[in-house]
């Protein structure tokens, strides 16, 4: 599994299926990146998130909406769509 599927699955996973997850969530150390290999330096694996997020707002992948919450991420996918194999 990838880090954006890591995302995408989160996003998926929200309670009024609308694809989105709070952006300050993705940053938090437990997050849920099951089946992504860790990097051995912590600096390095914390921009990591940070830049994918960068990239999904660079090209459009996802918009960034502000609500009393946090800032949330919703992104361009749908319900059931999963991964490609």
């Amino acid at each position: 599994m990838s880090l954006n599927e890591s995302i995408e699955d989160v996003a998926l996973a929200h309670p009024d299926e609308i694809g989105c997850v709070l952006e300050a969530d993705i940053y938090r150390k437990d997050f849920d990146f099951t089946g992504v290999e860790r990097l051995k330096h912590r600096p390095d694996e914390e921009l990591l998130p940070r830049a994918l997020v960068q990239t999904f707002l660079d090209h459009s992948l996802c918009i960034a909406e502000d609500t009393p919450h946090g800032r949330h991420l919703v992104l361009a996918i749908s319900p059931g769509e999963g991964h490609p194999a």
